[in-house]
């Protein structure tokens, strides 16, 4: 399905799928939306069974008068026949809906603390519709800045992330059958894989470019110590996490007494893993996208590990801080690794290079240095966390 067919048909719906979403929005149960809302599509990149998201405005009628509103509309594909949808599984969009329908998600704001520092966006319903698809309804988040966020503000999300996860660690949820249960032991398994064939592709061009005789010897040195310190990791702390908190997926939107909360969106792989996990995607996830410069994001690797950490003391939490900064560096070193590994082996494939080359807005030899130099800033980080944590 197109996007074009796709804001057809969510510019199609009808008042009766409308409603009680706008009287969600406004707080008011006698709004009724006013036809000819606008839909627009937003972001570039979906998950599995995503078909589209959109941005839909429009007016409404009220008792109390006319009243402007907004929502953005998550177009999902839950068709049970398709199994890469992962439908009644975790990391799928059935899993998140399920975290929010499970009331969950509505809790996290109003228990961690009293300003509410992290929550998830608010959700306004699901709709089904016909020859459509599945709807998720969620809060309008337009008015938080766009990322690569300046320094404090990566730090202060660091550190409201710390009550997020300090608050699930402190307060086991009960486990569910759509959690994420090991999101970061599966994906460290493919990273060993990916590390170990490096050398097998070292005779193309972009390879030699971006792995030359340094790196590949850093590699093959964190290939051999890795394994203990992910076991070390897993046997400690292990709360509910986002798991995927990229900066895409996070909104710090303002608050009327000059900060911000932090507003999650994208739940579909809510799961256990490692406490360190969430955080060290804020700022390798910039990395990855060449948001921001290696050396810079090392410096901002500290500040985001330094707020995380103020958060769960913030919390009460008095745990292991220096396992805490080991899990943190392992994964931010893990995800450098990875994406080195994909910039010199999918960038040479024809399909693939402009691909990657649009969507990073730079030349593929460019985004293969960014990765290389991203590597190179990284290791020395992670050795010397690994080294103070006495491993």
């Amino acid at each position: 399905m197109t996007v074009e067919t796709l804001i057809e048909q969510v510019a199609g719906l009808g008042q009766d799928v409308l409603t009680p979403v706008i009287r969600g929005v406004l707080g008011d149960d006698s709004a009724s939306p006013a036809l000819g809302w606008s839909v627009n599509p937003i972001g570039k990149s979906f998950g599995a069974g995503t078909l589209g998201i959109f941005h839909v405005s429009g007016d409404a009628t009220s008792a109390d008068g006319s009243k402007s509103w907004s929502v953005v509309a998550k177009v999902m594909d839950l068709d049970p026949n398709d199994s890469s949808n992962l439908n009644s599984a975790y990391n799928g969009p059935d899993a998140e809906i399920r975290a929010y329908e499970s009331g969950l998600l509505s809790t996290i704001g109003s228990q961690i603390s009293s300003d509410q520092t992290f929550r998830a966006a608010r959700h306004f319903g699901t709709s089904s519709v016909d020859g459509l698809g599945t709807i998720l309804w969620i809060e309008d988040l337009s008015a938080a800045p766009s990322p690569p966020w300046d320094d404090k503000t990566c730090a202060e999300v660091g550190r409201h992330m710390g009550h997020f996860n300090a608050y699930w660690e402190l307060n086991k949820p009960e486990p569910q059958s759509w959690f994420m249960s090991d999101g970061f032991g599966s994906r460290t398994g493919v990273s060993l894989n990916r590390w170990s064939s490096l050398g097998d592709y070292t005779s193309d061009p972009l390879v030699k470019r971006g792995s030359p005789p340094d790196v590949l010897r850093d590699l093959s040195n964190l290939h051999g110590q890795i394994l203990p310190v992910i076991e070390a990791i897993n046997a400690g702390p292990r709360p509910l996490n986002h798991v995927d908190a990229q900066p895409r997926n996070l909104f710090p939107m303002p608050l009327d007494n000059g900060g911000f909360e932090t507003v999650a969106i994208d739940w579909a792989s809510l799961g256990y893993a490692p406490l360190g996990t969430d955080p060290a995607q804020i700022v390798g996830s910039s990395l990855t996208w060449c948001e921001v410069e290696p050396e810079h994001g090392v410096l901002l690797h500290e500040k985001v590990l330094d707020g995380f950490v103020t958060g769960l003391s913030d919390m009460g939490w008095s745990g292991n801080i220096e396992l805490v900064r080991l899990s943190y560096m392992t994964q931010a070193m893990i995800r450098s690794a990875n994406m080195l590994f994909h910039a010199v082996r999918w960038i040479d494939n024809p399909e693939h290079k402009p691909l990657l080359s649009r969507a990073m807005g730079r030349p593929v030899e460019a985004i293969v240095d960014q990765q290389r130099d991203t590597f190179r800033a990284v290791y020395p980080s992670f050795q010397k966390t690994l080294t103070a944590s006495g491993m």
